[in-house]
């Protein structure tokens, strides 16, 4: 019941990141709905969202995947980690087989802090894929990446014990 009427104060804000946040409160055609709205307004995190089902596809939206890509990029012209993060993926392995966007995209988003970009960037670093192989760029990025995983262990843990809990040591 709580969550319901999260979501319903949510929507009545009638705001973009208000209609994201009801979405991610939401399941099946209404969270579509939801993130429409908010992708519609112009919130990144919605674009990031809407764009998501075209990727995927479900019974009532088809997949397209050009449509997803165009979402992202708008949300990605937002400085939105979550979807550079995703056109590096799209770039590196989808239709786009552009392995030196990949490692742009990658690389702005680790900038912003996204942890997934960190480690394929040092990845492909490591590899050599997105231009020369760089080593030492590759330890760098790897470790910005390992190192902000142990951070948020490590806050984790702290919340577990100020609140006597152990659902905080949760790694996701």
């Amino acid at each position: 019941m709580e969550m319901k009427a999260l979501k319903e104060a949510f929507a009545m804000t009638e705001e973009p990141l208000g209609y994201y946040f009801a979405g991610r409160l939401s399941r099946g055609r209404e969270a579509f709905d939801f993130f429409k709205k908010s992708a519609q307004a112009g919130c990144s995190w919605g674009q990031v969202g809407y764009g998501e089902y075209f990727k995927y596809g479900y019974d009532f939206v088809e997949r397209e995947e050009k449509v997803y890509v165009e979402w992202l990029e708008k949300a990605a012209s937002q400085n939105n980690p979550k979807a550079m993060y995703w056109l590096g993926r799209w770039f590196q392995f989808g239709g786009g087989n552009d392995r030196e966007k990949a490692g742009s995209y990658y690389r702005a988003a680790g900038e912003l802090g996204w942890q997934n970009s960190m480690d394929w960037l040092a990845e492909m670093l490591r590899k050599g894929e997105e231009c020369e192989k760089d080593l030492r760029q590759a330890a760098i990025w790897g470790a910005k990446g390992v190192l902000g995983v142990f951070w948020r262990l490590l806050e984790n843990a702290r919340l577990a014990l100020e609140r006597g809990t152990t659902h905080d040591l949760d790694c996701d």
